[in-house]
């Protein structure tokens, strides 16, 4: 079913791109009348999350899910957007959540790479190294 879900996504990717305005409505609604047709309207969040991998790949975008203790100002968002943007050199959007079991610092994942700089990771890694010299 995952291979269906992905071209259904790439279609309605196509559909997308090739129209605007009323057109945009229009294929949309066509787009969903096909779900129906074919039974795979219960499919539709996991077609639309294709969808939006599919967009970012072919629009060259890069998902980044930064997770913080507190909310980050717009100042900061901006900026982290900016550098990440240099550093992966794609547009990037930037994903915040909040978590206050963080402690502080922040939790930054790019796909599968995962850079955690939190505070709770440093302590739990100190523990870690106390209670291994202990033994």
């Amino acid at each position: 079913m995952a291979i269906q879900t992905k071209k259904y996504a790439a279609a309605l990717y196509q559909a997308v791109k090739e129209s605007q305005g009323k057109k945009l409505t229009e294929a949309l609604a066509n787009f969903v009348k096909l779900l129906i047709q074919n039974r795979l309207l219960g499919q539709a969040d996991t077609i639309l999350a294709d969808f939006k991998k599919y967009y970012n790949e072919q629009e060259q975008i890069t998902a980044v899910e930064v997770s913080t203790a507190r909310p980050l100002s717009p100042a900061i968002v901006k900026d982290l957007t900016k550098k990440f943007s240099s550093a992966l050199g794609q547009t990037v959007e930037l994903n915040c959540q909040v978590n206050p079991e963080l402690c502080g610092g922040a939790v930054f994942r790019i796909g599968d790479y995962l850079i955690d700089g939190s505070v709770a990771h440093r302590l739990n890694t100190l523990r870690q190294k106390i209670y291994s010299n202990q033994s």
